[in-house]
């Protein structure tokens, strides 16, 4: 998280153009996919690799199999509703947009870059501690009883 808010305070305080933020990114990348082979054969001896380290390394490789399984779904599921229901698709993807332009404009880019960026990198700790699935029942709770569902019936 500190390196989060480094990083944009150096933005914020530098404002560079997004021309400019992007090659410095890319500038970053490349240092560090040729510097981090080198510094990890040094540091890491393969010798000490254990059975645990290589279970969590499967289970990292897994998680990101899944999130991208997860986003193919998701975009096969809005191509289906593409197809077959084709205005509740438009009026699906044009409320998502003014609403993302309504945000856009009433947040700072700078800022609203920083809170994506800081909730991108809290997403597994909030994901194992359950915080969304919670939320998101009680929610579903509520919107359960503003529909009646909860009723019983007679």
């Amino acid at each position: 998280m500190l390196t989060v808010v480094s990083i944009f305070r150096l933005l914020w305080y530098f404002d560079p153009s997004v021309l400019t933020t992007i090659s410095v990114f890319g500038i970053l990348a490349c240092i560090l996919d040729y510097v981090v082979p080198i510094l990890s054969a040094s540091v890491f001896d393969s010798s000490k690799w254990t059975g645990t380290q290589e279970k969590k390394y499967e289970d990292i490789c897994h998680g990101f199999v899944n999130t991208s399984m997860k986003i193919k779904h998701m975009w096969e599921s809005v191509r289906q509703i593409k197809e077959n229901k084709p205005y509740l698709y438009f009026i699906g993807v044009l409320g998502a947009l003014i609403f993302t332009a309504w945000i856009g404009n009433l947040i700072n880019n700078l800022f609203l870059a920083y809170l994506i960026v800081l909730l991108a990198a809290l997403l597994p700790g909030i994901k194992s501690h359950n915080v969304i699935q919670e939320n998101i029942s009680i929610v579903m709770g509520m919107i359960k009883g503003i529909t009646g569902q909860s009723k019983k019936k007679k």
